[in-house]
């Protein structure tokens, strides 16, 4: 059982708009082909976050409006500052384009400036709101969402304390901790 003092972890949120179904398999695929997958993203993890997220945390992730249908478990990172770009830390786990370069293209949303080892996929059966989430210490709400940065949130408790380790997961499994 989860003692009610422990703060709740911090988890954060990026944006993957229009995400499919067909992408998210292709993940998990690669997930179970490569033991892990590798995924850039064009800004990077605040260092004020570093001690708490360095064990492994969940992103979750927003499809658009909002609505989170799924989360990754994120092993590992490797982030940086700069307009330079970062090559991947893991050419094992990554895919072919994104091997090798530190971007994928001229513009700062094609700059790699930060990698994630996600080794589990979760699809949930309701998608979670903004409204399951509460900004992190520091941060305000109105940062939650934002096309150039993570946002960092806690899960708001909910009484069910179990998750499930299966591909989907109810909302109530997903926010309880």
């Amino acid at each position: 059982e989860t003692d009610p003092d422990d703060p709740a972890p911090i988890v954060l949120i990026g944006t993957w708009r229009n995400m499919s179904s067909d992408e998210i398999q292709m993940v998990r695929h690669a997930i179970e082909a490569r033991g892990g997958w590798a995924s850039w993203w064009s800004f990077p993890i605040r260092e004020e976050f570093a001690d708490v997220l360095q064990d492994g945390f969940h992103l979750y992730l927003n499809s658009g409006g909002g609505s989170f249908p799924c989360r990754f478990w994120v092993e590992k990172y490797k982030t940086s500052r700069g307009n330079e770009g970062i090559l991947t830390p893991w050419p094992d786990i990554t895919d072919e384009e994104a091997k090798d370069v530190p971007r994928s293209g001229p513009s700062n949303a094609q700059v790699f400036k930060s990698w994630l080892r996600v080794t589990q996929v979760e699809e949930f059966d309701d998608p979670l709101t903004l409204d399951d989430f509460e900004p992190a210490p520091g941060t305000m709400r109105s940062a939650l969402l934002n096309q150039s940065a993570f946002g960092y949130a806690t899960l708001k408790k909910i009484h069910m304390r179990s998750r499930t380790s299966t591909s989907r997961t109810s909302k109530r499994a997903a926010t309880g901790w």
